[in-house]
């Protein structure tokens, strides 16, 4: 971690806990108090960060189950722990709170596609599609998903002329 990118970190999350400490009933500044902890992990591998994280997290969906942030944040946050069934849990709740939230669909695919369960991880982004069809990025997912996981061909088509 270079020291400008601790710095910066450092004072984010000071500013954070200064939130939550001030409006300690809003969900919304203890899952961003969590998504700093856990960007501080991210950035100096502090167990005690994610530890923190955990905890705001936890915090901020007991304050208020009916956001999405507290879900997206949480199921970063286990993630990072390495408990991806626990994640999984969390982001479904997040996407079904807001349907439009492409970053926690992918996530929610992907983490699928991370426990080996690629027929699931595809259903996720089915499912995503089929609520907004006019949407692209879903789409870009399902290809990358598909394409390399495609078997080669066995047999050559080929062309004659006469």
């Amino acid at each position: 971690m270079s020291a400008a990118n601790g710095d910066q970190e450092r004072r984010a999350v000071a500013d954070l806990e200064i939130a939550s400490r001030t409006e300690p009933e809003a969900s919304t500044a203890h899952a961003w108090l969590a998504a700093g902890e856990l960007k501080a992990y991210k950035l100096s591998g502090d167990r005690t960060a994610l530890e923190r994280a955990r905890v705001a997290a936890v915090r901020a969906v007991s304050l208020d189950s009916a956001r999405p942030e507290p879900h997206r944040v949480l199921g970063a946050v286990l993630a990072s722990e390495l408990d991806s069934r626990g994640s999984l849990h969390e982001l479904e709740k997040a996407c079904r709170l807001v349907p439009t939230d492409d970053e926690t669909w992918v996530r929610w695919g992907r983490t699928y596609g991370r426990l080996g369960e690629p027929e699931r991880e595809r259903e996720v982004y089915r499912q995503v599609i089929a609520a907004r069809p006019h949407c692209w990025q879903p789409h870009w997912w399902l290809a990358a998903f598909v394409v390399p996981r495609r078997t080669p061909l066995t047999k050559r088509s080929t062309l004659t002329s006469r």
